[in-house]
């Protein structure tokens, strides 16, 4: 069934109101009613539902172990009768309205690095100057700690990315700690970028050693970036002053899928960036700007065979032209 645009936006704006925590009981027997007066508002209510599942879906599993009332709520709604289910079928979330609350502060700030030394939010990279004179960077959504221990200084990357600069006369090594390795460097410029599935070094000026998680080792020169996967293997490449352009605020793409160019760009936006995977695998050759994702997008749309939806504040959806 084809939505029309109107439909679409004001499912948005019913997911918005109902997430935000202070939907009255008003609010949802307006919703029932918008959703029963029209075919076209329930396949736009259940558009943007689908949009939204993943991290939703996450959020009610979590909420579903904490609080026993809401998760009976939620089975009583999915074992409705068919009449009524066709009815409230996109209502299920107003049994999780907290879990969705969080989830909308989350694409704000990753709520789950609060703690750390050193944070950033959706869309800020932050510069700071450490105990020895080294400069660190964190790109948008990271996170480290920073701690002195055995003669080492050690930066733990617990989300995103880090570059971290130490001078040339530092009073002692650095040891730079991500998921699935470490580099240890004396003096130099050297970056880590890491997700649940890769970690990345990168090395900018100096000379490095880096250890896997599997024991692995390997030694960095100048303008090298090592990858390291899940198993512990090592590749060497020689494009770290490419990979490093997010420190000066750029996505630098050489013939790279654009699955990588959206996962670099995802931090920067409040709004979730959805992929087709009909168009993840084309590559694309370009210098984006992070701190305008959607702009970066509809430029390369003008190059590549893609097309951008957005779906109110909160979906950015990207698909085949």
């Amino acid at each position: 069934m084809t939505v029309s645009s109107p439909a679409l936006h004001r499912a948005v704006t019913w997911r918005v109101r109902l997430d935000s925590g202070s939907a009255t009981a008003e609010d949802r027997r307006a919703l029932a009613e918008w959703l029963a007066r029209d075919e076209t508002h329930r396949a736009a209510w259940a558009q943007v539902g689908a949009l939204l599942c993943e991290p939703i879906a996450q959020l009610e599993a979590a909420e579903e172990k904490r609080s026993g009332s809401r998760a009976t709520s939620l089975r009583a709604l999915t074992h409705a009768r068919p009449s009524r289910r066709r009815l409230t079928s996109g209502l299920l979330t107003v049994a999780v309205l907290g879990g969705a609350g969080a989830w909308l502060v989350d694409r704000q700030s990753p709520l789950g690095t609060l703690l750390a030394d050193c944070r950033t939010g959706t869309g800020q990279t932050r510069r700071q100057r450490l105990f020895d004179n080294s400069e660190l960077v964190l790109g948008a959504r990271s996170a480290a700690d920073v701690r002195r221990q055995d003669g080492l200084a050690h930066l733990h990357l617990l989300r995103g990315q880090v570059s971290l600069n130490s001078p040339l006369h530092g009073s002692q090594d650095w040891e730079v700690h991500a998921r699935h390795g470490k580099l240890r460097i004396s003096a130099g410029h050297c970056f880590a970028q890491q997700t649940d599935r890769l970690t990345r070094f990168g090395l900018l000026s100096g000379a490095a050693r880096i250890v896997s998680a599997a024991g692995a080792t390997a030694e960095l020169s100048a303008g090298q970036s090592a990858s390291i996967d899940v198993a512990g293997r090592v590749r060497i490449d020689p494009d770290a002053r490419l990979r490093a352009a997010w420190i000066d605020g750029l996505v630098d793409a050489y013939n790279e899928p654009l699955a990588d160019v959206v996962e670099a760009l995802r931090p920067y936006s409040t709004a979730v960036i959805r992929l087709d995977p009909s168009v993840s695998e084309i590559r694309v050759t370009a210098v984006l700007p992070l701190a305008e994702p959607e702009k970066a997008l509809r430029s390369l749309a003008e190059t590549i065979p893609i097309s951008l939806r957005r779906f109110g504040p909160w979906v950015l959806a990207i698909g085949h032209a």
